[in-house]
């Protein structure tokens, strides 16, 4: 019972406190924009979750059943690893069976997968965001591009936004 106190106390640090839709669409563009903003989710904060805690980083950009496929598959090539790690033999040459080949195998793919975890936290706090724009405002976020372009008398930095 503690721990499920414990789970509902740390997802509801997560929890996303919005409006009826019918009430958003009353609202002016300001206010629009402030519900938005309180609301968003910084990509950063997402990443250093997901190096705390597996998972939190997607719980954080409120997707769950994400962290947990991924670190399911995180633990079960971890446990396969262990598993030929254990049936490796090496003979008297020193050389490795396909035993120690798989186990190298599955642990380099455990590795790969607490990179990915940790990565993708950020990208699905990016995609939080984008859904709660159209949530809101009921269009796509604009588009905004900062280039920098090499000249012969220097560089420019141009700045492109899109209105629709």
């Amino acid at each position: 019972m503690k721990k499920l106190i414990l789970l509902f106390i740390v997802g509801s640090l997560f929890a996303q406190y919005l409006p009826p839709q019918s009430d958003i669409a009353k609202m002016s563009s300001t206010e629009k924009l402030m519900l938005y903003n309180m609301n968003k989710k910084s990509p950063a904060l997402g990443v250093v979750y997901g190096m705390i805690v597996p998972t939190l980083g997607h719980a954080y950009a409120n997707n769950w059943k994400r962290g947990i496929i991924i670190n399911g598959t995180k633990l079960g090539s971890y446990i396969l690893s262990v598993i030929y790690w254990d049936k490796a033999v090496w003979d008297e040459e020193g050389k490795e069976d396909e035993y120690y080949r798989k186990s190298e195998l599955f642990s380099k793919i455990c590795f790969l997968t607490v990179i990915f975890d940790v990565i993708d936290s950020g990208f699905e706090s990016n995609r939080y965001n984008k859904n709660l724009y159209r949530t809101i405002f009921g269009e796509e976020p604009p588009s905004f591009s900062l280039n920098l372009q090499p000249t012969y008398q220097g560089a420019t930095l141009t700045m492109s936004y899109a209105f629709k």
